[in-house]
């Protein structure tokens, strides 16, 4: 059967509110435990520990002997890997040092070479120029050419192929001789001896002299080219030289050579005496100004030290005045002291000589005028009580000469002896005091 609406509502909210054990709440506290449900649901949930970390400390303690002696071999480790590193750099310091010098004089010694080789190409050159010009004379007659037959191109002919390698031995040979001939020159510089016994003959001009006519050759006589096309195969086959004139052309090449040599030698002396003259001038104004900069320093020294002494002497004066003042101001205190100390001991023995005065004036029954205006009987005058335009103003002495006066004007009038010398007693002992 169907049921109303309101009544299965009514049901479901009943069932809805029925809570600890079937107790059935209001809306009102149903609705507040369910918003704080609601707060509580939102919440993280808590993390609960399931252990923790302990960690104990050191049982033993290093001892400090064992630990300063750790100390000591990691500074000794760390200094010698330094002292390592500082040797490491100065080899490294002194092999690129040693490499530039080498490679400096290696620079110098090619540049030699091509100087030598620059001149002796230009004297080939002009040798051969000159040679091409003016062909040397033969000492053997002329052949007549038909004499030559052998020696023409259907006989035998200069290939290229032996003329290049005539030209590689000729090249080969030359490059050996330009070596001997530096070698033998260099050698001879070595020993500091230029010319050896004999060869002063072989200069042209003599020991280091300047000849107008050195390595040149003489002039040779021209003479008519022959007609044969063969002539330069004729030559190359049988050369025809005079070895007179070789002997000769060898000699000069040979003095070149050994000018050439000596004079890149000579260079390079120059430049190492530059060099040296250079940093003698260095070693010169570094120890110049080495010594300007110790005179300076002692200068300072000198200027501190009478700084530090007059600084001293200020000092010791300033002590000196502060311990004369200080002993001026106890002076003066202890006189201060002494003053008071004096006045108070006279004017305590004034006053009990005033009160026995008026003691024994009261048992006499005299009666003393006053001295001053500033009071009414005798007794008010006083030098600490009277104005300050009264005679007897800080005025002691003054006052003592009155009280003398007015004492021996009593004793004369009352003719007491006793009372007399009692009187002069007074007074002179207040005369000793003031």
């Amino acid at each position: 059967m169907s049921q109303p609406r309101n009544v299965r509502k009514s049901e479901t909210s009943k069932t809805g509110r029925i809570k600890d054990g079937g107790q059935v709440l209001s809306p009102r506290r149903w609705r507040k435990q369910k918003r704080e449900m609601r707060v509580l649901a939102e919440r993280n949930p808590a993390v609960v520990p399931v252990g923790a970390w302990v960690e104990t400390g050191h049982e033993e303690q290093e001892h400090p002997a064992v630990r300063a002696l750790l100390t000591e071999e990691l500074l000794e480790e760390t200094r010698r890997l330094k002292e390592e590193s500082l040797r490491q750099f100065q080899e490294a310091v002194r092999r690129r040092v040693s490499e530039q010098a080498r490679i400096h004089k290696q620079r110098q010694l090619q540049k030699s070479y091509k100087t030598v080789e620059r001149e002796c190409r230009v004297f080939q050159q002009s040798s051969v120029s000159a040679h091409r010009l003016t062909p040397p004379k033969s000492p053997f007659p002329s052949w007549p050419q038909g004499e030559l037959a052998i020696c023409s191109p259907s006989a035998r002919r200069v290939t290229a192929q032996e003329l290049k390698v005539a030209s590689s031995d000729d090249a080969n040979q030359y490059r050996h001789q330009l070596s001997k001939v530096m070698k033998q020159v260099r050698h001879r510089l070595a020993a500091c001896q230029t010319v050896q016994e004999g060869e002063d003959l072989e200069l042209p001009g003599g020991i280091w002299k300047v000849s107008p006519n050195r390595d040149v050759c003489e002039r040779v006589p021209r003479e008519p080219h022959p007609t044969s096309p063969d002539y330069r195969s004729t030559r190359v086959l049988w050369p025809r030289e005079d070895p007179e004139e070789q002997t000769r052309q060898r000699r000069s090449q040979f003095l070149m050579y050994r000018r050439l040599v000596m004079d890149s030698e000579r260079e390079q002396v120059k430049e190492h005496q530059r060099r040296k003259k250079h940093l003698r001038r260095i070693a010169r104004i570094k120890a110049e100004k080495e010594q300007q900069r110790e005179e300076e320093e002692r200068r300072m020294e000198r200027a501190r030290q009478r700084e530090e002494s007059r600084r001293e002497l200020a000092e010791r004066e300033r002590l000196i005045l502060e311990r004369l003042r200080l002993e001026e101001e106890e002076q003066e205190e202890e006189k201060r002291r002494a003053r008071v100390k004096k006045s108070k001991e006279t004017t305590r023995y004034v006053e009990a000589l005033r009160a026995q005065i008026k003691e024994k004036l009261e048992q006499v029954k005299v009666e003393l005028p006053p001295l001053c205006c500033c009071g009414e009987s005798f007794w008010d005058s006083h030098p600490d009580t009277c104005a300050n335009n009264c005679v007897f103003y800080n005025n002691p002495k003054g006052y003592a000469q009155a009280l003398h006066s007015v004492l021996l004007s009593c004793e004369l009038n009352e003719g007491g002896a006793e009372f007399g010398g009692f009187t002069r007693k007074i007074v002179r002992t207040l005369t000793h005091h003031s």
